[in-house]
């Protein structure tokens, strides 16, 4: 069995980036978001085996530095997402997820689950 993952747009501890504001809060870039090079399309964390690591208690997590946080948060998850390649420019035109080839509709309360689709449109 494979480790758990997780649509989401709290990849910054994880991944190298800094701006995800362009990501809905499952994971999905927004619809009308202009693409390029590098960017997370997707986002997705995993959980690594974390059995001998120290964990961190609510003090030393509120008093920690980014980079801590980051060091942290790295060796506990991994960074799951798909960024867009390079040469890749354009607008984002759907974006969505999709079960058995079909688009699947779910209510902003229900966790994704399925293949994440995001559509670009190029010029």
């Amino acid at each position: 069995m494979g480790a758990l993952e997780e649509f989401t747009s709290d990849v910054t501890y994880v991944a190298n980036v800094s701006d995800v504001s362009h990501l809905t809060g499952h994971g999905l870039a927004r619809v009308g978001t202009l693409v390029h090079p590098g960017m997370v399309l997707v986002g997705k964390v995993g959980q690594r085996k974390t059995e001998g690591l120290h964990s961190m208690t609510e003090i030393e997590q509120l008093t920690a530095t980014e980079e801590e946080l980051r060091r942290y948060w790295q060796r506990r998850a991994y960074d799951g997402s798909m960024y867009a390649p390079e040469g890749c420019i354009g607008r984002v035109v759907g974006a969505y997820f999709e079960s058995n080839g079909v688009p699947r509709p779910f209510r902003d309360y229900e966790k994704p689950t399925g293949v994440a689709v995001v559509e670009i449109e190029t010029p």
